[in-house]
């Protein structure tokens, strides 16, 4: 495992010793935003696949979030993450059918699942296009895939912001003030002083559009979910989803 996943898995996996309730504000510190993100990931799927019978792969599960969401749609769940810590809280939820392993190397056969979601990893994973090539390798033809991360808006590429993103970032999503009340100082790692080459990953939406179209997807729909509670909305890093399907 490359030590930015190592970086990512610790932290996961100390957050995970937190209550549930505490472990979900990191990923989603307004409760809107995660009612909005699963509400989001139903609505892409049912307008595109009827779950009865049909096998779904949830890559970087994390705590089981969207099991009982998904179950109600009828999908065959099998879901895998790279923290032992969080896959112990999806145990509570399904008993079967989860596996530790990363998003780059996925343990399943080509062309298994009718459907794969895919939410909140991109981003905290070394080597995205592999990902991306795994989800691609699992998924049946004609499967759908779903997959949400952390946009970087186009305002960023401007020259002094790099300089900028320095302050703001621990504003962002995975920011710095649930990451000091849920984790401190028991991973030795600090969030401010951490290297930067640990900090999670931010996506043009080009660049995902553009790496889908190479692997052979088509019908490829993209939607935005952002905070604006703490910064402006030129500023904001937005989270954003995209459903595709494999030719």
């Amino acid at each position: 495992m490359s030590d930015y996943n190592k970086f990512w898995q610790k932290v996961y996996d100390v957050a995970a010793t937190s209550s549930q309730e505490e472990y979900e504000k990191v990923l989603y510190p307004s409760a809107a935003d995660e009612l909005l993100q699963r509400a989001l990931v139903h609505k892409l799927l049912a307008k595109r696949i009827k779950g009865k019978g049909k096998k779904l792969a949830d890559v970087g599960c994390g705590t089981g979030r969207y099991f009982n969401d998904l179950e109600q749609m009828g999908f065959e769940i099998m879901g895998c993450d790279y923290s032992w810590n969080l896959l112990r809280h999806a145990k509570t939820q399904k008993k079967g059918g989860l596996l530790q392993a990363e998003a780059e190397n996925l343990p399943y056969r080509p062309n298994t699942f009718d459907v794969v979601i895919s939410i909140g990893v991109l981003q905290t994973v070394v080597d995205y296009k592999k990902g991306m090539d795994e989800v691609y390798r699992i998924l049946k033809p004609g499967g759908v895939l779903i997959i949400s991360t952390l946009r970087r808006p186009v305002i960023w590429e401007l020259p002094f912001m790099p300089v900028v993103e320095l302050f703001m970032y621990d504003y962002s999503m995975l920011s710095g003030q649930w990451y000091h009340k849920l984790i401190g100082d028991r991973t030795g790692l600090s969030w401010h002083n951490r290297p930067h080459a640990n900090r999670a990953k931010r996506f043009n939406v080009s660049d995902i559009k553009n790496y889908l179209h190479g692997q052979g997807f088509t019908d490829i729909r993209h939607c935005y979910l952002g905070r604006l509670k703490h910064i402006p909305i030129l500023l904001n890093s937005q989270i954003i989803t995209f459903r595709a399907v494999k030719i």
